[in-house]
This record gives C-alpha cells, structure tokens and sequence, in this order.
C-alpha cells in the first residue's frame, strides 16, 4: 500500500518514510523519486527521526496534484562478515483529503493527528469505493484507448483540455468538447490537424473509395488507437456534498453505535435477545444521510451528450 502524503501539505507532513532495521554505510544513502518512470527529485538529505526511521521532505512542487511516484532507496549495509547492497521502491501517492484534520478534530475533540488520520482516510476510501471516483485535482496526460464513435470515455473527470495526441500527431483541440459532466471527450469538428500539418499515412487510405485525406479523422477515436489527453482533471476543490457526508460519517465514527454497524447488525432486541445481521453496510456507507448526498456522484455506465 502506498504511502499517502496530502496535497498541498505543510512541510511536516510531507514526510517520506523509511523503516529498516539495518544502518547504511557510512551513513550514505541515495534516495531517487521517480514519476511515470522519470526521475523528478534527487534527494540530497536523508534524516533519522527518533523512532530510528530513515525520512526526507517531499518537495511542494510535488505534492500540487494528485498523482504517484516511486522513491528509491539504495544503500550498502553490512550484517555479520558480509557487505550487502539494498534497492528497493516505495510508492508514495499525493491524495486530497475530504476533511482537513483540523475539521475533523474539531468535530471529534478527543482525536489527536494520527487518528485523525486514519479516520480521513477510512472515510475517504469508503466514498471512492461507493462512487467510483476520487476528488482529488490532476494537471498533466491520461492515457486513453480508443473504441470507435466520436466521444471517447475519460478515466477520470477531464475539467479542460489542452492536447490531444494519438500515434505521434498533436490533433486541434478546439475540435473536441467535453460533454457528460466532464466524463467524456466529444470529436465535434472535422478540422484535427493544426494549420499546415501533414496528415497521417493511415489518414490517406480510406478504402477503394477516392476519399479526401481527412476522411478517417470524421470517423472519431480510432479502435486501438492510444489518445493523449492532456489537461486539468477531477475537482478545484471537493464538492460541498461530499464534504458534508464526510462530516457526517466522523460523527457517526464518534457514535457507540457504530460498532454495531460495522459488524453488519440490523437490529437488537432486548429481553429474548434477537441479533439481525444485514448486508447494507457493504453496499452504502450506513449513514442514510450521507448515501443521499453522494448518490449524484456515483458513477454509471452510460453517456449524456
């Protein structure tokens, strides 16, 4: 599981972890972060905190946006008689938080960070696993293959779009909307290519039919075709929705009841003593309330243009 550092944290919270019961060399460690496979921070410090953990300050650069990188920790250590090297990656994922710790101690007085922590993250989980979605912020390319017709689903919320790219040719991106609450991507104009751009060879052969060069672009996003989509994705800022059913479930984490509905019970019986256990809390969050407030943002199957 991957180590989560909240976006646009303070810098006492963007701490990357280490935890080894070995001593490097000389006190000598090399830390690599890497992102998409590229390295994007050389670290040039490696403290020690008084647990005896290894640790290091992620940059604010990159914790703006939601996303993962891979750090990298090399270093030679000796056991007994014998020198040996280690190289192992850990994976850190910059996420947004529904409720700052602060909302949520001040909901529940009793919690320090660290369980504050664990309470956001539980509730977080929850929402995305119910809706399908995050409600974090990207800027950066998604990936996206092609299956034919003229709108392309998004892998997330696509917010704006800057580029569009397929098989080495950056296509006009005015040529293209978004549509379905930012779900999917719509060719709505023939025009892909920029202003005096080749077209591409496979764009010249459309069948036996004498066609003109652009034809196969009219027809959409190509089978097998990887598109590029670069541009702001998910949410500026969490809807206010979606925070509030987060508040909600804190609450009810305060509630003695709550235990009860985390082992599925759907309802008690005093005096002959009658348990009934129910599978909703697999299906919802538990809270009636806080199911009503992100049912809009349960994702489905389906497109509106």
């Amino acid at each position: 599981m991957a180590q989560e550092i909240y976006r646009n944290s303070a810098e006492e919270v963007r701490y990357v972890y280490l935890d080894v019961p070995v001593t490097p060399e000389g006190g000598q460690m090399e830390v690599t972060v890497y992102y998409n496979g590229e390295i994007v921070h050389d670290v040039p410090t490696v403290l020690v905190a008084p647990d005896g953990r290894y640790y290091f300050t992620m940059p604010f650069d990159l914790v703006q946006y939601d996303r993962q990188f891979d750090v990298r920790w090399e270093f030679e250590y000796t056991e007994g008689p014998n020198s040996y090297f280690y190289d192992n990656t850990t994976p850190v994922k910059v996420v947004t938080p529904l409720l700052t710790l602060d909302e949520i101690k001040a909901i529940n007085s009793y919690m320090d960070d660290e369980a504050a922590t664990i309470v956001e993250s539980e509730i977080r989980h929850i929402i995305e696993n119910l809706t399908g979605q995050s409600f974090g912020y990207f800027v950066g390319a998604n990936s996206v293959p092609g299956a034919g017709g003229r709108a392309l689903a998004m892998p997330m919320k696509l917010i704006e779009v800057t580029d569009v790219a397929s098989e080495g040719y950056k296509f006009n991106s005015v040529a293209y909307a978004i549509t379905s609450d930012g779900w999917y991507l719509e060719h709505i104009h023939p025009s892909l290519l920029t202003i005096k751009e080749m077209p591409p060879e496979w764009s010249l052969d459309a069948g036996a039919v004498i066609t003109t060069p652009y034809t196969s672009y009219y027809r959409g996003f190509r089978p097998n075709s990887l598109y590029t989509i670069t541009g702001r994705w998910g949410y500026m800022a969490v809807p206010a929705s979606i925070k509030l059913a987060a508040r909600l479930l804190v609450e009810e984490y305060a509630c003695p009841e709550a235990a009860y509905r985390d082992k599925m019970l759907k309802s008690i019986k005093s005096g002959d003593w009658a348990l009934t256990l129910s599978s909703v809390s697999w299906e919802t969050t538990g809270h009636v309330r806080a199911d009503q407030l992100i049912a809009p943002y349960v994702l489905f199957d389906g497109a509106i243009f």
